[in-house]
């Protein structure tokens, strides 16, 4: 899938409720990235939807954040499709430092630029977005449960999980309004 034809339907979802752009997303992507390592680290190969569910939420978290700072999501993750997000080395290891720096920097942008976003505060985001998403990837890569054509085992990309989120953001948008 397109990355900005992801963002784009994606983003037809956003509601921040009481919460603000750009200072809401932050909270949302280190809640899914816990979720995503608690999945990682406990899903069977029988459940890894449950994993491609959660890093859907994250990508969504990404792609809400992209747009707050005005941002296409092909620019923040540097390809034109999910497909080709380049795996980051030990992804369950550097995903909570790339969030928690999202996370920093958005506090540091509200506590001492007045919520003004610098270009070298973006750069930091957008740097850490971009790892947070390979290493998302990485995850996705190493849960090999599906076959293809051929009968052999593939992994999983972020091209799945944005159709298993788009999935169910459609089914909330149907049950209760928006989501966020």
């Amino acid at each position: 899938m397109k990355c900005n034809k992801y963002q784009k339907l994606a983003l037809k979802s956003v509601d921040y409720g009481c919460g603000r752009p750009i200072e809401y997303p932050p909270y949302g992507l280190c809640g899914e990235m816990a979720e995503v390592l608690s999945e990682f680290h406990s899903c069977s190969h029988g459940d890894d939807d449950a994993l491609l569910l959660e890093i859907g939420d994250c990508l969504w978290y990404i792609s809400a954040m992209s747009d707050d700072i005005g941002l296409k999501l092909s620019y923040v993750l540097d390809v034109k499709d999910l497909k080709d997000v380049v795996p980051y080395p030990c992804p369950a290891s550097n995903l909570p430092i790339f969030c928690g720096t999202v996370a920093e920097q958005v506090k540091k942008m509200v506590r001492d630029d007045c919520k003004r976003l610098s270009t070298a505060r973006m750069n930091k985001i957008v740097g850490a977005l971009r790892g947070a998403a390979r290493c998302l990837q990485g995850l996705a890569n190493e849960r090999e449960v599906v076959l293809d054509r051929k009968g052999n085992l593939i992994g999983y990309s972020l091209n799945e999980a944005a159709y298993l989120n788009l999935d169910k953001l459609k089914t909330k948008r149907e049950k209760k309004g928006s989501v966020g």
